[in-house]
């Protein structure tokens, strides 16, 4: 959405203490480990931009709660599998051969909106090693958040979205995105072992201090399901819905979420 068709949707412009306001309504307590998924152009326009928005989020859950966002970096792919756009075949082992390496520091994300690159450049941001679907925080429990990720299976339990499981109590603030955007469901993926269907990945990453071009195995993860697995989720689950400024806004428990998708995957009769 331009600019000028936030402003002009906008009814009054969302302020630090409208912002707060909004999102006290819903679950969120101070302390809290919160992953963020938004889509800010759906808020209407916010005098101050995402600054304002992440410290919005920052006031309510305070300086003990933590901030988490996917930093993906899809593009770091073997170009044989891009679609948008594709680009000549003749291309591909050029690009192969001289991809920049993943850098935790410097690599910018892609498609992952402008909350989630606020985060990843924030002087006070720590950000996971994985070269293809890393993940930023910032907060009390950054750090062990963002310690370990394996390549794969890059969605598992050696990853953050595995660390945030063990710490527990974690949420999953969603404003103006669906359920295909739900990062977090990708671990349910990983943990059923009814979900086996496998592919094989490529990308540039330092390896032994050197670059290099690796392919590794993992499930094919993918968000078709996601959409169902909430609709079902909610029949059970009493969850808040609402708005921050204009944006439809959920707020969901990561834990119960987890291990209702897993039990979703583990119930269907997946290749």
């Amino acid at each position: 959405m331009k600019l000028k068709e936030i402003v002009e949707s906008t009814s009054t412009p969302r302020t630090l203490e409208s912002l707060v306001l909004d999102l006290k309504k819903f679950d969120i307590d101070y302390d809290d480990t919160v992953i963020v998924h938004v889509s800010q152009s759906s808020i209407g326009w916010i005098l101050g931009g995402t600054e304002t928005l992440y410290k919005a989020i920052l006031k309510v859950i305070g300086p003990l709660g933590t901030i988490v966002v996917p930093t993906q970096t899809m593009d770091n792919s073997d170009p044989k599998d891009w679609v948008a756009p594709a680009v000549p075949e003749s291309w591909h082992q050029e690009i192969r051969d001289l991809m920049p390496a993943y850098d935790k520091k410097t690599t910018k994300t892609r498609s992952m909106g402008s909350f989630s690159e606020y985060i990843r450049v924030h002087p006070d941001s720590e950000r996971s090693s994985h070269p293809q679907v890393s993940f930023a925080a910032i907060g009390f429990h950054a750090k062990k958040i963002v310690k370990k990720h394996e390549l794969t299976p890059k969605f598992g339990m050696d990853t953050p979205l595995g660390a945030i499981y063990r710490l527990g109590g974690a949420k999953i603030l969603m404003i103006g995105t669906d359920m295909t955007t739900c990062t977090g469901l990708h671990l349910s993926e990983a943990l059923s072992e009814n979900f086996k269907e496998k592919e094989i990945s490529s990308c540039a990453m330092i390896v032994d201090n050197k670059r290099k071009w690796v392919s590794y195995e993992d499930k094919n993860y993918n968000s078709d399901a996601f959409s169902v697995i909430y609709d079902e989720y909610k029949k059970k689950v009493n969850i808040t819905e609402g708005f921050v400024g204009s944006g439809s806004t959920k707020v969901l428990d990561f834990n119960n979420l987890i291990d209702f998708g897993k039990s979703f995957y583990d119930k269907l009769k997946i290749k």
